[in-house]
């Protein structure tokens, strides 16, 4: 015999239908958080080396050896070489993010790092 959502015992099953759209709708959110989030300092470096652009040497920069005078507001920094362009040629990567590519880099090179970071 068939149980309706009234008395009876079928409001439980009303308890769990809402129950179960309450965790699906927690997950979505979750899923929508990851989805919708600023790609870290590393993401963004992989994101560099998946277009093809030059990434040599990679480090995390702690902020006590931080001496630019860009804002502290920064979560984590890396910084990375560009060979090419010489010895002490490279950039950085500020987590919520900022890309800071030296001016000895050529800029139609520099523009290319630019846009990458406008696309991810």
């Amino acid at each position: 015999m068939a149980q309706g959502f009234g008395a009876g015992g079928g409001g439980r099953g009303l308890f769990i239908l809402v129950a179960g759209c309450a965790l699906l709708t927690g997950v979505l959110v979750i899923v929508l958080g990851l989805v919708n989030r600023e790609p870290t300092a590393e993401e963004m470096i992989e994101a560099f080396r998946d277009e093809g652009l030059e990434v040599g040497e990679v480090r995390a920069v702690e902020r006590s050896e931080d001496r630019s005078l860009i804002p502290k507001t920064y979560e984590e920094q890396m910084s990375f070489t560009i060979p090419s362009s010489g010895e002490r040629s490279g950039g950085r990567v500020e987590g919520n993010v900022l890309v800071q590519i030296d001016g000895d880099v050529p800029e139609d090179q520099a523009d290319r790092y630019g846009e990458v970071l406008q696309e991810t």
